[in-house]
């Protein structure tokens, strides 16, 4: 008899997931990190930017093109950062539910290899929940839980991007209220981390510079190993995903 999708289980089984590949995770994340770690540093020790509050400090910037063009790349590199952590973190989750150790070499080619399709299916997510968030809110939410598990489906089955938003479609239905929960709360620990992350100011720019980049490289854990549970348990509730079906998808 097949499991029906739980919420509590689901959730306990992403902070295990977590915990039990936490050193690749960290590895993968790290290792997209270096371009951020490097302009941040580059900034803030040579042109006296912070970008953890998108402000000037130190050496002043006269020019505000100058900051402009700096916090530019920045946003970009983090949203890459992001998007790249997720795909490579998807790859991972899937082949710790199967019992076997993912490296994250094998994570961060699975990434790369599937950039342009992240990126794209990321693109027009951003764009279907920020117009719905705008419109009246309610349907932005209703857009972010349909497409929950559209990157997972996209990176483990090795589909195109309208494909992954059908899939994300028909494994969410029947069980989109215990997904917005599990979204939500996940949401909640991230912006966690992040007021937790300012309450270390008083340490001075440097070192809350340093913690402010260390966050940026947690949080997406949560993001990208959230979904990546969350596809699997419904793909065992929908299909009846078994070792055997794994097998396929990993061959």
């Amino acid at each position: 008899m097949r499991r029906q999708f739980d919420f509590g289980n689901t959730f306990g089984r992403i902070f295990s997931v977590l915990g039990g590949g936490f050193p690749t995770w960290a590895a993968v994340s790290l290792t997209f990190f270096v371009p951020i770690l490097l302009l941040s540093f580059l900034g803030y020790f040579v042109f006296g930017i912070r970008f953890d509050l998108f402000v000037q400090t130190g050496n002043e910037v006269q020019d505000p093109l100058a900051l402009l063009s700096a916090l530019i790349p920045f946003s970009i590199l983090v949203q890459v950062h992001a998007q790249l952590t997720t795909a490579g973190l998807m790859h991972g989750v899937f082949r710790l539910l199967r019992e076997e150790s993912p490296s994250a070499g094998e994570c961060i080619n699975k990434a790369l290899s599937r950039f342009w399709a992240v990126l794209g299916l990321s693109i027009i997510q951003s764009v279907a929940i920020s117009v719905g968030v705008v419109l009246c809110c309610i349907p932005g939410f209703m857009v972010a839980v349909l497409w929950y598990v559209a990157m997972p489906a996209l990176i483990v089955e090795n589909i195109g991007v309208g494909e992954a938003i059908s899939r994300s479609q028909f494994l969410t239905l029947g069980s989109r209220w215990p997904i917005f929960g599990i979204a939500a709360l996940l949401m909640v620990i991230i912006l966690i981390i992040g007021g937790v992350t300012s309450l270390f100011a008083f340490l001075g720019p440097t070192a809350y510079m340093i913690i402010y980049l260390a966050s940026l490289v947690i949080s997406p854990l949560f993001a990208a190993v959230g979904p990546g549970v969350v596809y699997h348990d419904l793909r065992e509730v929908k299909e009846g995903l078994d070792e055997q079906d794994l097998e396929e998808v990993f061959a």
